[in-house]
């Protein structure tokens, strides 16, 4: 079988991550104390080996889901299958969600605290959790369907075997993705934005791409990137990384980072490694 535990802040998108799972023909638990978890697993092998089963767990366990590191050891002693997919988001957008749907932080119940002081007081408890995970997804700045697509790139049937490598360009403008394991900030390199024809097109326009890589001094950025790439990958894919998360940033995600990502996306596929491309910020206003 194959056992997913999703856990994370709440209010980052497990119910979210979980309603895509279920779409893609995982069994669904939400709200599982990591107690529960063992017997469920055994449920699950004893009504079929090729169960796929996805469960979320998370403070709202309370005392119990200081078990939760002891409870992947046990799953490792009974050679379980697992993955654990953390989740989270800054604290302003976590404040913020909270305002729009008028729902009370779960800890902010229990300790009788303010929603700032619950969402960092989780933010400790959760500590242990993260420093085990697999996968992590920083949804701040992530739409719900980019979460769609985030959650079905690494958990698709035909997406299970190597090594999956995503490449996100974004805008430093507009908050750093938390989940990055390697970062190429392309500030360093001219700027479309002040040049009136490329202003309002981006670095999927061809005109666009052309002016970023024009200098030699871009052209060799991208080649030291290339070069660094072809050297990491499969360092990383020997050391059993499953997903790892490639970072392009310029000011507004427009023009730069975009371009550079696009490079990225297509040397990595060429390579021969499963790609992903989601350039975050590229339909945000600049102005």
């Amino acid at each position: 079988m194959e056992l997913l535990i999703i856990t994370g802040q709440s209010g980052a998108g497990k119910t979210k991550a979980l309603s895509t799972l279920e779409d893609i023909g995982y069994y669904c638990v939400d709200n599982v104390m990591p107690s529960f978890i063992i017997p469920m697993t055994d449920m699950a092998v004893q009504m079929s080996p090729d169960t796929r089963v996805a469960v979320v767990t998370d403070t709202r366990s309370g005392e119990d889901f200081a078990e939760f590191t002891n409870v992947l050891s046990a799953l490792n002693e009974r050679k379980i299958n697992y993955k654990v997919l953390f989740l989270s988001a800054n604290d302003t957008v976590l404040l913020n969600r909270y305002s729009e749907t008028r729902r009370v932080h779960p800890l902010a119940i229990k300790e009788n605290c303010s929603l700032l002081d619950a969402i960092r007081m989780e933010k400790e408890l959760l500590s242990p959790a993260r420093e085990v995970a697999d996968y992590f997804i920083d949804s701040s700045s992530t739409s719900a369907g980019q979460m769609r697509e985030r959650i079905l790139s690494l958990f698709l049937p035909d997406s299970r075997l190597g090594m999956n490598v995503e490449i996100l360009s974004f805008g430093f403008k507009f908050g750093f993705p938390g989940e990055l394991n390697l970062l190429f900030d392309t500030r360093c390199l001219p700027n479309p934005f002040y040049i009136d024809e490329y202003k309002d097109k981006t670095g999927d326009d061809a005109t666009v791409s052309q002016y970023v890589l024009s200098s030699d001094d871009a052209k060799q950025f991208l080649e030291n990137i290339k070069q660094f790439l072809k050297t990491a990958l499969p360092l990383y894919q020997e050391e059993g990384k499953n997903n790892l998360v490639i970072g392009v940033g310029c000011t507004g995600g427009h023009h730069r980072s975009v371009t550079i990502a696009n490079e990225i996306y297509h040397y990595v596929q060429d390579m021969g490694f499963r790609c992903t491309l989601n350039h975050r910020d590229i339909r945000k206003s600049l102005t």
